[in-house]
């Protein structure tokens, strides 16, 4: 990803030809619950979500890790509620 030098926050680009061969796993804990979903089809779900995943994953698998996650936001465009300080 590159970011604006002005406003870190602001996504200009994002490699898809890295994400793309990706394939997101989860299991719903009932019998034969094994889901699986490639990047494409999550990109066309909800693009932030690939973000979003990628961010969780760099962070500490913990509570510390949970409470920085929540002080995440993600936007689609420049329109935003935030505004600068």
């Amino acid at each position: 990803c590159f970011f604006n030098d002005t406003a870190p926050t602001e996504i200009y680009y994002l490699s898809l030809h890295v994400v793309l061969p990706m394939s997101y796993i989860w299991h719903t804990r009932y019998p034969g619950g094994q889901k699986s979903m490639t990047a494409e089809e999550l990109r066309k779900k909800n693009s932030l979500r690939i973000l979003e995943k990628s961010v969780k994953g760099m962070l500490p698998k913990n509570r510390l890790g949970a409470a920085i996650l929540k002080n995440l936001y993600l936007y689609e465009g420049t329109e935003h509620k935030h505004e600068a300080q």
